[in-house]
């Protein structure tokens, strides 16, 4: 059954707040259903959020546009949900938000969410916030011009997968994996070609406490910091540790564009003392033309935390610092293969 948001008083185009006619027709769905947004430009001032298990929001050629930064998300808070073919984006911010209410499209910890051929121009926070949901499918999600990360797993998310996603232009890392200590931690997620560029602050791709995490046919040009970052970090915001992680046919180019952030192309890292990185994977990783100021290339590195098996397989290195390989870790607790 397909429903259309007009029936309910939305008018795309015409400047007005489209919010509580497009949330009435959200909430009027029934199970199963869909709501159809003819092409056009909806505005809303208040956070929208679907709530109906198993319904679908489609909209080729819509754009859900937020006019209140501290209220601008769409929330997926229902079980069996599909959003495809909608563009969101968000009027003009003044600072980064950490709120979840200022996340562009916030997955809560529901199971079988799917975000296919979704566009975000733009978001107080992160992109995509993955907040504890099960069974999870991004398919063709482009992503540019956040505050935060473009996309964010985090509060035990897990069983999930990104797939052909393009994320450019944020103010914090690409695509990141962040499990909080004390949490539940994101586990069994893979990605699977994504490409990340240009990123103002943070890294490329990062596993900042995870377990069984996968990353396969990536590019990542252009990162502030390291382009893939695995690690557990200590306070102020203590991770969980991290294990399992698998980095595979991945190509970094100008990495650690920012001077004051010393990270080279790649950095596995364990910071506080309780902290532990291990069973590390990267295999067929092409790094060209890290920033030249940067100390190396690749590193692994320790502030006291444990790091083992750390296995780097398969790197090749053109152009940036001469320093290919730096750390302070035991020789036993890594191993380079086929430099």
């Amino acid at each position: 059954m397909a429903m259309s948001p007009l029936a309910f008083g939305a008018l795309p185009d015409d400047e007005v707040d489209d919010g509580p006619a497009l949330q009435e027709a959200l909430d009027s769905l029934p199970p199963g259903g869909t709501l159809l947004l003819p092409p056009g430009r909806y505005l809303h001032a208040d956070v929208l959020v679907m709530r109906v298990p198993g319904t679908t929001l489609a909209g080729p050629g819509s754009t859900l546009t937020a006019t209140v930064e501290d209220r601008s998300a769409f929330v997926v808070d229902a079980s069996d949900a599909t959003v495809r073919d909608v563009t969101f984006t968000v009027g003009a911010t003044t600072g980064r938000g950490n709120q979840l209410e200022q996340h562009k499209v916030l997955l809560m910890p529901r199971a079988g969410i799917t975000l296919s051929a979704v566009s975000i121009d733009g978001s107080a926070a992160s992109g995509v916030f993955v907040y504890g949901s099960d069974s999870f499918l991004l398919d063709d999600v482009r992503i540019r011009g956040t505050r935060a990360d473009g996309i964010h797993m985090t509060f035990g998310a897990h069983d999930g997968r990104i797939v052909d996603a393009v994320v450019s232009g944020t103010g914090d890392d690409g695509i990141a994996v962040v499990s909080y200590r004390g949490e539940s931690a994101v586990h069994d997620v893979a990605v699977e070609r994504a490409t990340v560029s240009d990123n103002t602050h943070g890294r490329g791709i990062s596993v900042v406490g995870g377990h069984a995490i996968s990353w396969s046919d990536i590019e990542v040009r252009r990162s502030a910091s390291a382009a893939v970052y695995v690690a557990v970090e200590g306070e102020p915001l203590a991770t969980a540790d991290s294990a399992g992680i698998s980095v595979e046919r991945v190509r970094i180019i100008g990495a650690n564009t920012v001077p004051a952030v010393d990270q080279g192309a790649v950095l596995v890292y364990s910071g506080p003392a309780r902290g532990s990185v291990t069973g590390v994977h990267m295999n067929d990783v092409d790094i060209m033309d890290t920033r030249a100021g940067s100390s190396r290339q690749v590193g692994v590195f320790s502030d006291g935390g444990t790091v083992s098996e750390v296995f780097l397989d398969g790197f090749t290195i053109s152009g940036g610092p001469d320093r290919r390989f730096a750390s302070n870790v035991t020789a036993s607790a890594y191993k380079l293969i086929g430099w």
